[in-house]
């Protein structure tokens, strides 16, 4: 028994030994209109990870955000703003590598809610792109997400693949 829990111990400690943390994020921006009616969105994404090989990672984004809306309707504006939130943990899975470009896929689960609203549930795959900028700094950019949430006890399938959605970021690597 002391054998085993020494050599699991063993495999534990290489392992993290041989793991690296990264942290940074990405911003978001949102503006959209049409005919009379307009919105605006702003969001700021801190991320932390932790890369187990070349393959394989594990993180965590937390997101803040605020939108307004403003509409015009038989000479009447009405303005609204929300603030919200989300937790979303990730493991990643990098499927090519070729020197400074890499292509991976993020399995989420994604957590996030408004005041006076319920809050949101989803499982999503989420592909993107990294590009190393130097040993220690990358960008990377999510391309769309395909999955299920769950938001006021109606279950949704999701498909985005539009390119207004994508976000881009940075991050540093210890």
């Amino acid at each position: 028994m002391k054998k085993s829990l020494l050599a699991i111990a063993f495999a534990m400690v290489a392992m993290v030994g041989s793991a690296q943390i990264y942290v940074g994020g990405s911003l978001g921006l949102d503006f959209s209109g049409k005919d009379n009616s307009s919105r605006t969105g702003f969001g700021i994404y801190p991320e932390v990870g932790y890369v187990l090989n070349e393959n394989l990672s594990f993180g965590a984004a937390f997101g803040f955000g605020t939108t307004s809306t403003k509409s015009e309707i038989a000479g009447v504006e009405t303005k609204s703003s929300s603030n919200n939130w989300n937790f979303t943990p990730y493991a990643r899975y990098t499927f090519f590598n070729s020197g400074i470009f890499s292509c991976f896929v993020d399995g989420v689960i994604a957590i996030s809610g408004a005041k006076n609203s319920d809050a949101t549930f989803g499982i999503f795959a989420k592909p993107g792109i990294a590009l190393s900028v130097t040993e220690n700094i990358s960008l990377f950019s999510h391309l769309g997400s395909l999955g299920w949430s769950n938001a006021n006890s109606v279950n949704n399938f999701v498909l985005n693949a539009d390119a207004s959605i994508a976000k881009v970021g940075i991050y540093y690597t210890f």
